[in-house]
């Protein structure tokens, strides 16, 4: 078939919410697929969601999810929420879109895409530290619990102290003056 004619599985952006992670915990997958050709695709191929790990080269393939009928030249937004190893390291989130070969295709070399992320043992004792020294310097308090959680959390998932300092000194609480 003439080049645009045929189907043709296209990855596009992976994302993943953070890109690091705590030991065994759980994430959602985003990506979408599209149909480069102009002929459609039926609704017999799967997506494969595969965890590969970048220290020893071993994979394990996490989820399957069905892929639907595309036109030509239509898309799909699709996800899986998965669990990540439990082995802090390097590790990468690979999705293949017709993971078993069911769709005849202009070009296979187009059908998966990965995402890096890794896996550390929670620091949530000296985060916590940080965050309450933090919070004393500029609001001259301790953190509320629930908004010292959500901040462990964030620094737990790579989000660097310097950050939470910025959005901590342009806060409405930290901008409005308080009576002494």
């Amino acid at each position: 078939m003439p080049f645009g004619f045929a189907p043709d599985l296209v990855m596009g952006n992976v994302t993943l919410d953070w890109s690091q992670f705590q030991p065994g915990e759980s994430v959602t997958v985003h990506w979408t697929v599209s149909n480069g050709g102009q002929q459609p695709i039926g609704s017999a191929s799967t997506t494969a969601v595969r965890i590969i790990s970048a220290d020893s080269g071993t994979s394990v393939d996490v989820a399957a999810v069905p892929l639907p009928a595309l036109p030509g030249f239509g898309h799909a937004d699709q996800s899986a929420t998965v669990t990540v190893p439990t082995t802090p390291g390097t590790y990468y989130i690979s999705v293949i879109a017709d993971s078993l070969g069911q769709v005849g295709e202009f070009w296979e070399a187009n059908n998966a895409r990965q995402v890096p992320f890794l896996i550390t043992p929670p620091n949530s004792a000296e985060y916590s530290a940080e965050l309450t020294r933090l919070y004393d310097s500029v609001f001259d308090r301790d953190p509320d619990a629930d908004v010292l959680a959500g901040w462990v959390y964030a620094m737990n998932h790579g989000k660097p102290l310097s950050q939470v300092a910025q959005a901590l000194v342009t806060s409405t609480e930290f901008k409005t003056p308080t009576e002494s």
